[in-house]
């Protein structure tokens, strides 16, 4: 189609024309077009002379009560046709989306907590759902900028993270909440008192994917007039589970996390002792992705996984 033309003359089609030249050089009747089309032939007429205009050339010449195509019009029908058949490819509705035969590689920015929980239960559905599909799964959490105009550019199908508000190109919707829970290992002596200042006497493995010492647990703790030693900082709350189950330490990690736990290393997960805030997970994909319906399809089973109850 565009090689019928120059790019700089595009401007002056009218997609109208083509579907009136494509019926011309079948019918070769004015006429004949116009009833086809439900035009008078009037319009058909004017779009004829609009079409010689724009190519130069008759295109076609009366022979009796009909049309006789020019060469130049010949030569433009095999041309034509093919345009007007792009052209509807591209308007007919979408096939029904089966992702039993997608065959894709999805792109997503997880962390480890996320990762754990959902995940496994995620590929269980995928195996049989889209045998086919692969997740190449990465997580940044000193680059959340960087990540947030990936996911908007549409090189990362889908994020899960804390809620953000106001993400031009970006739609979000939450995914579940979450609380933070104490956990030691099996028989430690805190799972039996938990008390806040038994708490603050332990020492903490404080789980921090973006770096620092300190966080939510010393305001509850300073609140109280307490303070803690922090025995170890780690970036991954799976890392502080196995610290924990083998030291008399403590860490303070999500309670969906402990829950996809079960059946590792032994743990006691503790009520904290003072209050400590919870946490929402929300996805993310590009405004682009929206309607994809692979990736649709997939967000949906993100929430049907985080909806599931262990």
């Amino acid at each position: 189609m565009l090689s019928m033309m120059p790019m700089n003359r595009l401007h002056q089609v009218d997609l109208n024309l083509w579907v009136v030249l494509g019926q011309l050089l079948e019918t070769n009747h004015v006429s004949e077009t116009a009833r086809r089309l439900g035009r008078t032939q009037s319009a058909v007429s004017h779009s004829l002379a609009a079409l010689r205009r724009l190519f130069g050339d008759p295109l076609f010449v009366r022979v009796g009560s009909g049309l006789e195509p020019t060469p130049r019009a010949k030569a433009l029908a095999p041309l034509v046709r093919e345009a007007l058949r792009q052209v509807e490819a591209t308007l007919a509705p979408q096939a029904g989306f089966d992702p039993l035969g997608l065959e894709r590689t999805f792109r997503l920015f997880v962390s480890d907590y996320a990762q754990v929980v959902l995940l496994p239960r995620l590929l269980v559905r995928l195996a049989a759902q889209a045998p086919r599909v692969a997740l190449d799964v990465t997580f940044r959490a000193d680059a959340m900028g960087e990540v947030l105009r990936e996911v908007r550019e549409g090189r990362v199908d889908l994020s899960v993270g804390p809620p953000v508000e106001g993400l031009s190109g970006v739609v979000t919707q939450p995914l579940f909440d979450d609380v933070n829970v104490c956990v030691v290992r099996a028989g430690h002596p805190f799972a039996r008192r938990p008390t806040a200042r038994a708490w603050a006497a332990l020492r903490h493995v404080v789980a921090s994917p973006r770096g620092g010492l300190r966080d939510f647990v010393d305001d509850a703790l300073e609140a109280r007039g307490l303070r803690r030693v922090v025995a170890a900082r780690v970036p991954h709350f799976v890392a502080a589970l196995e610290l924990v189950a083998h030291s008399d330490a403590v860490a303070v990690v999500p309670g969906r996390l402990t829950g996809a736990w079960s059946g590792r290393a032994a743990i006691a997960v503790v009520r904290p002792p003072l209050p400590l805030p919870g946490f929402s997970m929300a996805w993310f994909a590009s405004e682009t992705l929206r309607a994809d319906p692979a990736n649709a399809w997939l967000r949906r089973e993100l929430r049907a996984v985080a909806n599931e109850r262990r």
